[in-house]
């Protein structure tokens, strides 16, 4: 379960936005909404966020329900507050890190298919966003919208105290025996300046399998705040013809087929 509520405390873990038929650890700004309602309008509340990032439009949505809320809102980063959920994070009266918390910025992107003509639509359209989610930023941190923009164009990963020293965060405080790990989000391998412990836990434990999986469900020109594949991953061949994905089929409303079978484990 990717939303939970405790009291006067939200739990949000795993993707945001996304399909849940793909990848259970999904959250919404329905989901948070529906959250804020159990706990009261005017009641303050303690958000705890582990989370890799996801659609980045569902992260701007997020940052208005949370900043729209009557209650003060405390912002916990418990392991990962990356991409787009870190700009939801901005939206809290206050910003802790916990130990061992990260923090990343970088500009959204998409994918897609056309002419010359509709990626340079794309491009306008990403880097508009971009400029908008850096002043999210910058309103937080007390940068200039240009400096924050530089940030996330450098994918800026940042721990409890550079987090506090930027202006990201208020505090950087707790005790490090109950600080959790961070879920596995498949996309990391794809975020190009990731820790280098947490590419090697991700490679070590097949992280990525669902990612394939879901990348094949969302629309192509979905942005999100996630990288684009690594130099190394890309063709050099300049005679290689590359083939766009096929459009994502709509799943049946009332009968939806089962989900694929993991795939039997390989003998070592």
């Amino acid at each position: 379960m990717s939303t939970i509520v405790r009291g006067n405390e939200i739990v949000l873990t795993g993707t945001v936005g996304g399909d849940p038929w793909w990848d259970d650890d999904v959250f919404s700004q329905a989901d948070v909404i529906n959250a804020l309602a159990q706990v009261g309008r005017n009641t303050d509340v303690t958000v705890r966020v582990n989370s890799g990032g996801g659609v980045a439009t569902e992260g701007a949505a997020i940052h208005a329900v949370f900043a729209a809320h009557k209650g003060k809102v405390n912002m916990v980063v418990e392991g990962w507050a990356a991409s787009a959920a870190s700009l939801f994070v901005m939206s809290g009266d206050t910003v802790t890190m916990r130990p061992g918390a990260l923090l990343m910025i970088h500009d959204p992107s998409a994918g897609g298919w056309g002419t010359c003509d509709d990626h340079r639509r794309v491009a306008s359209a990403l880097d508009t966003m971009g400029g908008t989610y850096a002043q999210v930023y910058a309103d937080r941190c007390g940068k200039s919208p240009e400096e924050v923009r530089e940030m996330m164009r450098a994918e800026t990963w940042l721990g409890p105290a550079e987090a506090v020293a930027q202006g990201f965060a208020d505090a950087a405080e707790g005790d490090d025996a109950d600080v959790p790990e961070p879920v596995a989000f498949a996309h990391v391998r794809a975020y190009a300046r990731a820790p280098e412990r947490i590419v090697a836990l991700a490679k070590s434990r097949g992280w990525g399998a669902r990612a394939s999986l879901a990348a094949t469900a969302a629309a192509p020109t979905r942005p999100t705040m996630e990288a684009p594949l690594p130099e190394e991953n890309k063709p050099t061949d300049d005679k290689t013809v590359v083939t766009p994905p096929p459009k994502p089929t709509r799943r049946p409303i009332r009968s939806p087929s089962p989900r694929p079978a993991p795939p039997p484990a390989s003998p070592r």
